[in-house]
């Protein structure tokens, strides 16, 4: 027996059949979801290029106190590590040879000059006779040369006790500055000739820092710019400084140079100890910043993502300094501009995001 369907109840039927399949139709199409960022404004501040470096620190005025005469050491006054004056008694050598030539230069001296006065009379004597015609000219002119020849010999015998005299006194080793004895070479007993090394003093008060620096740098750097010095036993303490003198380093066959930073020690840093130094080559007053997780690396370059409304725009940029967790962009950003910074690297042009917060 056939089955009779009336036209409505099939137009229901199809109706209900192309509802079902609008239903799944709609529900295999994806949403598109948003990617959960933070993002921050683009800042302009000022930036430093710096070129860092470690150096060694030395005093400016470090004298080698040298032996001026030759002798035995006999007392030593002062030890290492001793501050000392300008003046002060550091040690002494044996004196009785100093001593005894300088009695024998005096003597000489004494005996010239009372030739002389002998001499003197002489002459006053031969010109009263001489006038009364009762002896030569030659005798005269004679006993008047005599005369000239002991006056110079007692000007050479002078100089020669002033000699004798001060090598005298340079048996006594003294201090020829405020400072301290970094070191002391001799001891009691021993024999130095004139110019052996007896001590070495520094004076502490003002120093210098040698930079050395390499050769790609070294036409960029310049008497006058700014360094920062820092200790590695005072890292907290930073001073400043600048750049007093350039000079070759010493034995390179290359362009390398040691920049010298001279400056007043505050009070703890030390001759011979190392320093780090940061010197500021470069200063720009509006560099335009981002935070560096910002950065992101495609195939194309170096990109960042700028927030428009709730998409993402990528953005090539070029980078210049790193400082303390930001990054200088010297172009394509502007200030003011909101730049993603957590879940860049996620983004592509044009990606759906969802701005969570705002550091």
């Amino acid at each position: 027996m056939r089955a009779k369907w009336h036209w409505p109840v099939l137009l229901c039927m199809a109706l209900a059949a192309c509802s079902q399949d609008g239903k799944e139709t709609a529900a295999k199409v994806p949403e598109r979801r948003a990617t959960p960022v933070t993002a921050t404004l683009v800042q302009l501040k000022g930036v430093e290029t710096v070129e860092e470096t470690v150096g060694r620190v030395e005093a400016i005025t470090a004298p080698v106190v040298d032996a001026e005469v030759a002798g035995r050491v006999a007392r030593i006054h002062a030890k290492e590590g001793q501050t000392v004056a300008a003046g002060d008694l550091l040690a002494e050598l044996d004196p009785t040879d100093l001593e005894l030539a300088l009695q024998a230069a005096r003597g000489e001296r004494k005996r010239l000059e009372a030739l002389i006065t002998n001499q003197e009379r002489l002459v006053q004597r031969y010109r009263t006779l001489r006038a009364q015609s009762s002896v030569s000219e030659d005798a005269l002119e004679s006993a008047e040369a005599q005369l000239v020849a002991l006056r110079q010999q007692l000007v050479s015998a002078r100089a020669q006790e002033q000699t004798a005299a001060r090598n005298l006194a340079r048996s006594r080793i003294v201090a020829p500055i405020d400072g301290s004895i970094e070191e002391r070479r001799i001891s009691v007993g021993d024999f130095v000739d004139r110019g052996a090394p007896l001590f070495r003093l520094t004076d502490s008060r003002r120093l210098r820092a040698l930079l050395p620096l390499p050769e790609k740098v070294a036409e960029r750097i310049r008497v006058g710019l700014p360094v920062r010095l820092s200790a590695p036993q005072l890292p907290k303490e930073m001073l400043n400084t600048s750049i007093s003198a350039i000079r070759p380093m010493v034995g390179g066959a290359n362009q390398a140079v040691v920049a010298i930073a001279e400056f007043n020690n505050p009070g703890p840093w030390r001759p011979g100890g190392s320093v780090d130094a940061a010197i500021v080559v470069e200063q720009r007053e509006q560099a335009v910043l981002i935070p560096q997780i910002s950065l992101v690396q495609r195939p194309s370059g170096t990109v960042a993502y700028t927030v428009d409304g709730d998409v993402a725009r990528e953005r090539p940029v070029t980078t210049g300094e790193r400082r303390d967790g930001w990054i200088e962009v010297r172009s394509g950003l502007d200030a003011g501009e909101q730049v993603v910074v957590d879940g860049a690297g996620f983004l592509t042009d044009g990606a759906a995001i969802r701005v969570t917060t705002q550091p």
